[in-house]
């Protein structure tokens, strides 16, 4: 283990100084794919900043504000159109209601999880 990754370890003011030289240093010597390296760092100030896929309102939560909840949104939404060709309503009403409620259970668990606190 490099001594960098040790200091690291301990939580020393010094050791997140070096981790961020060793950072920027290697951020600077990939030139060749800055796309790929701006994607990175944008990913890195998502995870430090926590934005989140879905508003609070004043009961439960809104329209999406990222990609990731417009996708929870577009699965959820394909996912019930299929059930109604996989388990017809007229045919097996029971089984249906119980899988329609399992598909809303489950965007409420990604909204609970991914979305802002609700107030």
């Amino acid at each position: 283990m490099s001594s960098a990754v040790k200091a690291l370890c301990r939580g020393t003011v010094e050791a997140q100084r070096t981790a961020d030289h060793l950072l920027t240093s290697q951020v600077r010597t990939c030139t060749q794919q800055p796309r790929l390296i701006a994607l990175l760092l944008e990913i890195g100030n998502d995870m430090r900043n926590e934005r989140y896929w879905f508003e609070a309102k004043q009961h439960g939560w809104g329209w999406p504000l990222r990609w990731q909840g417009w996708l929870a949104y577009g699965i959820t939404f394909a996912s019930l159109a299929a059930l109604f060709f996989v388990v017809p309503p007229t045919r097996a009403p029971g089984p249906f209601m119980g899988a329609t409620g399992g598909i809303i259970l489950l965007l409420l668990v990604v909204c609970w999880l991914k979305g802002e606190p609700l107030r």
